[in-house]
């Protein structure tokens, strides 16, 4: 059975950095995409300035030395949060709305990838039990 809750709708498991990472990332993909798609400037710049906070808590985090990931995938990940800095810069400059689709879809395939369920998967059932993420639509 299909749950009606989205990945941003249910907090996730405190004690798991993934599933936090990757509902961070799509509420964040979500707000994006419903402000840049009206017309209130102020609500616009808000979803670009929270995404850019959350980079920055990405780049921290993967940047600090006990960081258990590759080093390989350190490097990808701060070349991306390059593209993510810059995209958000030049959206912030000009408050060009579609701008925001690059945004959008680098969190929602960094947080699919976190879930473990690339885009265009069949779904996968969400887990059991308390504070469980719901990755259904």
């Amino acid at each position: 059975m299909k749950s009606s809750h989205t990945p941003y709708e249910t907090l996730p498991d405190p004690t798991s950095p993934r599933e936090i990472e990757s509902w961070a990332l799509m509420k964040s993909a979500r707000d994006l995409d419903l402000t840049s798609r009206g017309s209130d400037d102020g609500a616009y710049r808000e979803a670009l300035r929270r995404n850019l906070l959350l980079w920055t808590i990405i780049q921290t985090d993967v940047a600090s030395d006990a960081s258990p990931l590759p080093t390989e995938l350190k490097a990808n990940i701060l070349r991306l949060s390059l593209v993510v800095d810059k995209r958000t810069f030049a959206a912030l400059g000009d408050l060009d709305r579609a701008k925001a689709t690059l945004l959008i879809e680098i969190n929602r395939n960094i947080a699919l990838g976190l879930m473990g369920r690339p885009e265009g998967a069949p779904e996968q059932s969400p887990p059991a039990g308390p504070g469980a993420v719901s990755y259904s639509a």
